[in-house]
């Protein structure tokens, strides 16, 4: 990926783990959200709001 806050762009990734299917999880730090992407690397997801409130995302660093 690239700069940006579109699909297959990041800014600031933190941290990433593979999902329960081979998915590779990416926290997205600086755009406030998690992204999801098959095993071989094709955007499937993500999801985050920015904020501060429960079931929102501020800038967001590890995934478990």
């Amino acid at each position: 990926g690239n700069l940006g806050g579109g699909i297959n762009q990041f800014s600031s990734p933190h941290g990433f783990c593979l999902g329960f299917n081979e998915e590779l999880v990416i926290a997205d730090t600086s755009n406030n959200r998690i992204c999801l992407y098959d095993k071989n690397g094709k955007f499937k997801t993500s999801f985050g709001v920015a904020g501060r409130e429960e079931g929102q995302l501020f800038n967001p660093r590890k995934v478990i």
